[in-house]
């Protein structure tokens, strides 16, 4: 320690205080004008009212009028122009393994997407017959007693007594009579006039035999008879299973007075329920596979010959109609089945039946399919090339142009902002590195670990299916426009589905508290929402504001996460203030929830290790017209905050962020 000798003593005076003062004025002074210079002027730019005003430490902030970050609180800067080559990011290759960025080609190939239902076996109604009296009269005797009794075609099934029939083959004698007398001629002589009315008054009376029901041997029997009967045999029309006993020996019935019914069970119809997410993927024409517990160990098969035109408004299913061979009989109606389609899609990415690929069909029956032209078994139309059918029916045909196969990318690649789907093509530079742009492109549906691509891009372009998140970040830290900040978090609609960072583990006790309170908040909204409780609701709402709004006494430990947490807070703040907007009905905060949902989503992977647990992610395929939509939730029990009452149930839980006990 030096000693204060060598200090001179005016210093240790009442003078250095003074000395202090009169420096600080002078720094002070410098700094000031310094900053008066170098500050922008927001009369002098002349960019005007189009002017993007950022942070320069925090570059993801963008607004539109100059200001203060609402992050770090420092005074806006004006956003430089895009310039030749922004929107990519250039690296080196060895840095890019190190970023551990994977990317494949977009390639052309047939894909299949499983569908699952549930249904039930029923008769095919084109299979059944009805049996009724075609003359009126009396039942004297059924030869089939019982429903559930196999017949075989022209069995006989029941005896009628009719005086109609009766009178019938009297005048059917009496025409046979008149007929032989008139060919006999008189005197040796045939008058034809006379042989033609004879004839025509036995071929009236057959005809009204033929009419009631008589079959050819019948009519000509009783031709024969020396005397008349009033007994007639009714016939089966056709070979099945009697369904229907509708009437009692000693019955009266009446003409069309309806007696047996019978379905022929040679041949089944399975009716399936289909989800209105799972219609895209059928088509008519498509191959069924399916299992019953009646028959275990063995599958059976059929083809879909019909699909509703309407959804039903209570389950939300559309029929389906599978025609199914019977010939064993070891399918039965009403058996509950477990069906499976394995769709395949078409260039444009909808869903075709492959297997009708050059065959011909009915324009008025689609179940019938033959290889080659003729007429239909069962309207006799001729039949047509199912390509040229296959639009008529509602159905889709693998393009005949030039019969291209999908063009697919893995699901891992697209970055999926609400309404928009953005990947990164990987080219490369002049000076060897590798260049990543991101490009905007149209998604067709989702087949298992592929994505079909509609539009934007081409096969063989090599797009990045591992480390998207990395590079966009990388244009925020450049002061680029990020992909992700840019698009969903502007749209009110918008919903991020990209996966976060692996998680920050070492987190402080206050940090950790105000990410629990957070979450708490959170479910408060959720809550409200599947409750239908409007005024709850802007209660949670105000909670979520004021926790998020909170400041920790703790800040995560190290500089990433610290930078990650303030994106994170930034986008819910932002999505939080839209769904906090008066004057919105509860249809359109459970629209904007979707984009706070999202939000604290992408928090919870980053920093979910401040949490026990559990947090399931909940998805509902029907949420705003079918495009889908996540939440959160600390518990299985599905409660569905974009239904609400109408449809609570509706989702099922497809990942578990985070493991614990569940909550009661």
């Amino acid at each position: 320690m030096k000693s204060t000798q060598s200090i001179p003593r005016w210093f240790l005076s009442g003078a250095a205080p003074a000395l202090f003062a009169v420096l600080a004025f002078v720094l002070g002074a410098y700094m000031f004008a310094a900053q008066e210079t170098q500050a922008p002027s927001p009369v002098a730019t002349d960019q005007g009212a189009h002017t993007t005003w950022t942070c320069s430490m925090h570059p993801s902030v963008q607004l539109v009028e100059m200001g203060k970050c609402p992050i770090c609180l420092m005074d806006l800067i004006p956003l430089a122009e895009r310039k030749s080559g922004a929107g990519q990011v250039a690296l080196r290759p060895a840095v890019a393994d190190l970023l551990a960025i994977e990317t494949r080609p977009a390639v052309r190939q047939a894909i299949s997407h499983a569908v699952s239902m549930v249904g039930r076996l029923a008769i095919d109604e084109t299979r059944t017959s009805m049996i009724s009296a075609w003359v009126p009269g009396r039942i004297d005797r059924l030869f089939v007693d019982s429903t559930g009794i196999s017949v075989r075609k022209d069995d006989h099934l029941a005896d009628l007594y009719s005086p109609p029939l009766y009178q019938a083959q009297v005048e059917l004698a009496q025409a046979g009579s008149a007929l032989a007398r008139a060919r006999a001629g008189h005197n040796g002589r045939v008058d034809e006039s006379l042989v033609s009315a004879a004839l025509s008054g036995l071929i009236a009376v057959e005809e009204r035999m033929r009419l009631w029901g008589l079959t050819e041997l019948q009519i000509r029997e009783l031709a024969v008879l020396e005397k008349p009967t009033d007994q007639i045999t009714i016939y089966a029309p056709a070979s099945g299973v009697v369904t229907e006993k509708l009437v009692h020996e000693g019955h009266y019935v009446e003409t069309g007075t309806p007696i047996y019914s019978i379905a022929d069970l040679s041949g089944l119809w399975l009716e399936l329920q289909a989800f209105e997410s799972d219609l895209p993927w059928l088509s008519l024409g498509q191959e069924v596979y399916f299992q019953t517990d009646s028959v275990p160990g063995k599958t059976f098969d059929g083809r879909i010959t019909f699909i509703d035109p309407w959804i039903d408004p209570r389950t939300r299913t559309a029929k389906l109609r599978v025609e199914v061979p019977n010939e064993q009989g070891q399918l039965k109606p009403e058996m509950f089945v477990r069906a499976k389609v394995n769709a395949e899609v078409n260039a444009n990415g909808e869903a075709i039946a492959a297997n009708l690929d050059g065959t011909y069909s009915c324009p008025m029956h689609p179940n019938v399919s033959s290889p080659d032209a003729g007429s239909c078994p069962i309207c006799e139309m001729p039949l047509e090339p199912w390509s040229t059918l296959a639009g008529s029916f509602g159905a889709k045909y693998r393009d005949s142009d030039d019969g291209l196969l999908p063009l697919v990318i893995p699901t891992t690649a697209p970055l999926i902002t609400g309404r928009r789907a953005v990947v990164y093509i990987q080219t490369y530079s002049d000076t060897g590195e590798l260049v990543y742009e991101g490009r905007e492109i149209e998604l067709g549906p989702r087949a298992g670990s592929m994505f079909v691509v509609l539009d934007g891009l081409q096969e063989g372009e090599l797009v990045v299916t591992r480390g998207s998140f990395k590079i966009d970040s990388e244009l925020e830290l450049t002061a680029q426009t990020s992909w992700m900040s840019s698009g969903v978090w502007e749209d009110v609609d918008g919903v991020s589905t990209e996966q976060a960072e692996p998680r920050f583990e070492e987190l402080s006790g206050p940090f950790v508290q105000h990410v629990n309170r957070l979450w708490a908040a959170y479910l408060g909204v959720q809550s409200a929402l599947a409750a239908d409780d409007l005024a709850g609701l802007g209660q949670a709402l105000v909670a979520a504001r004021v926790a998020l709004e909170a400041k920790s006494q703790g800040e995560p430990m190290d500089g990433k996460a610290k930078a990650s947490w303030e994106r994170d807070q930034l986008r819910m703040k932002s999505s939080l203030e839209r769904a906090s907007m008066p004057g919105l009905d509860m249809g359109e905060r459970r629209a904007r929830f979707e984009s706070f949902s999202a939000a604290v989503d992408l928090a919870i992977q980053h920093f979910g290790s401040a949490l026990e647990g559990p947090v399931y992610r909940v998805h509902c395929p029907m949420a705003f017209d079918n495009r889908g939509a996540d939440w959160l939730q600390a518990d299985k029990t599905v409660n569905n905050p974009y239904f609400g009452a109408a449809m609570l149930r509706c989702g099922s839980v497809t990942e578990t962020l985070i493991k614990g006990e569940e909550q009661e």
